[in-house]
């Protein structure tokens, strides 16, 4: 993962906020490290066989759903995408 990260740029350089630098640094890498072990179980998730390909979450996957609707309207020659 790469992240960047964004600072006003009286505070990017200067050295009275490099404490504040360094430890908003340190939380970030802490907080990646916590989160690690599930985002590996996650991703292997899918290749166990009970994995039935979950449901979608309307309120939480409207922007998947729609794309998905999408494809599915232009294979059956249907939709916007269509010529």
């Amino acid at each position: 993962m790469r992240v960047w990260f964004y600072v006003a740029p009286e505070t990017a350089e200067d050295e009275a906020y490099a404490l504040g630098r360094e430890e908003l640094y340190a939380n970030w890498v802490q907080l990646n490290a916590d989160g690690a072990g599930i985002c590996h179980r996650l991703q292997e998730g899918p290749s166990c066989d009970a994995y039935d390909g979950g449901s979608f979450v309307p309120y939480w996957d409207e922007g998947r759903l729609h794309f998905h609707r999408q494809i599915a309207d232009a294979l059956r020659g249907e939709g916007l995408f269509v010529r």
